[in-house]
């Protein structure tokens, strides 16, 4: 009986634990930051550092950070343990399973190595949902770990807090240039058209007409004067070829 009712304060705290956490992050992207691997270092300097990036995370206001405590309850009791230095997650399957039970879109991997005073640090943000790395560096510094955390941390939270804007701004930026060069060959193919109704060649200035039509319908809807434009060059090459009721 004892246990039965273990098990069901278990699954109550479970379940108010993340409620609590989606209900906070509903207007901000939700993340989770994996204790780091190390090599060379204590797993409770390894911890630190990851503390210390999550703060420096968290000045932009951008992400919800999973709470590590939360995190620890919500996979242990699905049978994972990330609260031992050798259970540490760093590799994609690990994400993408400990990512569905924690109901985030990203997480963010990485791996310590210390030999003398020379580092390395391997982290990863990964997007779930797209199955892509947003980032996937190793960045390497000569000195303590006290001097690693002050140059390092700072550069990492920046590289995380604008790997989605930026990429958001690329995204933006890509749509503009296509829907620019589209714009570009439908007004090209409209003048084709033309040329082609000055020398009789109605049937080709009908295909013109029509493709550069049908580009910018779909590029800018019925409202648009280039849409006007392809439907009144249209309408001329049709009464030229005596077809009214299609001009």
């Amino acid at each position: 009986m004892d246990k039965i009712m273990l098990m069901l304060l278990k699954v109550i705290t479970l379940i108010i634990l993340s409620f609590s956490f989606m209900s906070k992050a509903e207007n901000l992207e939700r993340i989770a930051i994996f204790p780091f691997k190390s090599n060379g270092i204590d797993t409770s300097n390894s911890l630190h550092f990851v503390e210390l990036l999550k703060k420096a995370i968290n000045e932009s206001k951008q992400y919800k950070i999973m709470k590590h405590s939360i995190m620890i309850t919500i996979l242990s009791y699905n049978g994972y343990r990330i609260d031992r230095g050798d259970h540490f997650c760093y590799d994609d399957e690990c994400a993408y399973v400990m990512g569905e039970f924690l109901s985030v879109n990203k997480v963010v991997q990485g791996y310590l190595k210390k030999r003398g005073n020379n580092f390395s640090i391997n982290m990863r943000f990964m997007d779930l949902e797209k199955e892509e790395y947003l980032i996937d560096t190793t960045e390497y510094f000569y000195g303590t770990f006290e001097e690693l955390q002050l140059n390092k941390i700072p550069k990492l939270a920046r590289m995380i807090n604008q790997s989605t804007r930026d990429r958001d701004l690329a995204i933006k930026s890509k749509e503009k240039r296509i829907s620019k060069f589209k714009i570009n060959i439908a007004r090209n193919r409209s003048r084709f058209g033309l040329l082609q109704l000055s020398k009789g060649s109605l049937n080709q200035a009908i295909r013109y007409f029509e493709s550069a039509l049908n580009i910018d319908l779909k590029t800018h809807g019925e409202e648009h004067p280039d849409v006007a434009r392809d439907y009144n060059n249209l309408g001329l090459a049709w009464a030229s070829k005596g077809k009214y009721d299609k001009a």
